[in-house]
């Protein structure tokens, strides 16, 4: 999350980011972030209007076997944006965290 990172150039960052995400959502192309590592990651990129989220936040890596064992018992579902509040996605991650 290189975008999101405290740095002496925070702001553009998040200009770049928004951007990003504005052209994104101009050509009906849905937006994927990865290397979502907090929670205020996850309220600041629902803010901006991205759509998907992967990263530590949400689980370690694990191994293809179980993640395929795990998303085929329910345990482990795609995390999209729902209706652009950020404790929707927390709330449907804490819930398929495990």
């Amino acid at each position: 999350m290189g975008f999101l990172r405290k740095t002496e150039h925070q702001e553009r960052s998040r200009i770049i980011l928004r951007s990003i995400v504005a052209l994104a959502r101009e050509l009906g192309m849905p937006t994927v972030v990865e290397g979502v590592e907090t929670s205020q990651q996850v309220h600041d990129l629902v803010k901006i209007g991205c759509d998907i989220f992967q990263g530590f936040y949400f689980s370690r890596p694990i191994p293809v076997a179980d993640f395929e064992t795990r998303f085929r018992a329910g345990r482990i579902q795609p995390l999209r944006r729902k209706s652009g509040a950020a404790g929707n996605v927390e709330e449907e991650a804490e819930r398929t965290e495990g």
